[in-house]
């Protein structure tokens, strides 16, 4: 039977530990907490000296954690709510493919989320919408002998503050904000009100009960604890932080499954140029030229022409770019 874990506000630490103590002690849960404080969580193959402002971190006492699962850089604290979902590789529930694996298992998300009153769709891959914006994003992959996804409804955000720990350039930090502002929404935003934590918990347990089956009540054992505390020297370690990730081509932030936004530097005639590339549904939607005040007008003829409406390719834009410059 899998097992309910409903742990109300916890040490943030402990909000990251659990569900990877639960995949490697290969026990089947569903895990529903929030942080008491607030901290930045990254992807496995993120790095925090790339991705984050380290000093604005350590000057707000910010704490960094960086996960065995897969998705992007995120701004948490105690005006969200999680939710882990822990099953075994060989559960027969269990989708072999990892898109299958989330449209399955956020069903009960969606769920919750019309039952609060919004009307969710999952957004392929692993992004679940209102209105078109984002309010849930969630991470996922394997730990131990588990399939894992990790995700968060917004019952509130800090916009501003999620623009402000990223390690972005004037220009990226300025799009960024405003791509936020047109692409995630929040509980609070859609409903005129915050609904309370609690509730959010009864709809999200009921609807993963309605879905698994039976859950059975559980809380933090000795043995999981053991297990926790174990983690914690080995995921705070800086070996573990800063290992070595997969290699930049350009500084990317995505906002929401097919809204990308993609900064690199080139040089030309003698000046540094920051091009910035956004993409909308998975198509290059516009470019921008920053950096200076001379910018030649045959570079914003060149760039849009080879890029603009292509399918959003890091790698081929990279390439493109580098083609013109």
């Amino acid at each position: 039977m899998v097992k309910l874990f409903r742990l109300g506000d916890l040490f943030w630490e402990d909000t990251q530990l659990i569900y990877h103590a639960l995949a490697n002690l290969n026990i089947e849960a569903i895990v529903l907490d929030s942080p008491r404080e607030e901290y930045v969580c990254l992807g496995l193959h993120q790095k925090p000296d790339e991705e984050l402002d380290l000093d604005y971190c350590r000057e707000n006492n910010i704490g960094f954690f960086r996960r065995e699962i897969g998705g992007g850089t995120v701004w948490l604290d105690n005006r969200q709510v999680f939710y882990n979902i822990i099953l075994r590789r060989d559960n027969p529930m269990v989708p072999r493919l990892t898109q299958n694996f989330f449209s399955k298992f956020l069903g009960p998300v969606v769920d919750s989320c019309k039952s609060l009153g919004l009307d969710a769709a999952f957004n392929p891959i692993c992004d679940l919408l209102v209105n078109g914006k984002k309010i849930s994003g969630n991470g996922g992959g394997e730990i131990g002998g588990c399939k894992v996804i990790a995700g968060g409804l917004l019952i509130d955000f800090d916009f501003d503050e999620m623009s402000k720990i990223l390690n972005l350039s004037q220009p990226l930090r300025t799009h960024f904000r405003k791509s936020m502002d047109e692409n995630l929404t929040t509980m609070k935003m859609e409903l005129g009100h915050a609904p309370p934590k609690e509730e959010v918990f009864d709809h999200l347990a009921a609807n993963f009960e309605s879905f698994l089956g039976p859950l059975e009540g559980s809380t933090i054992t000795q043995e999981i604890r053991k297990e926790m505390d174990r983690l914690r020297g080995h995921y705070f370690s800086n070996d573990w932080l800063f290992q070595r990730g997969a290699k930049n081509l350009g500084r990317e932030i995505k906002v929401r499954e097919g809204n990308h936004i993609l900064g690199t530097t080139a040089e030309q005639g003698g000046r540094s140029h920051e091009i910035i590339i956004f993409s909308s549904d998975g198509k290059v939607s516009d470019i921008q030229v920053a950096g200076s005040h001379d910018i030649p007008p045959d570079l914003m003829t060149a760039l849009s022409g080879a890029l603009m409406g292509m399918d959003y390719d890091q790698r081929k834009i990279i390439n493109g770019i580098k083609d013109i410059v």
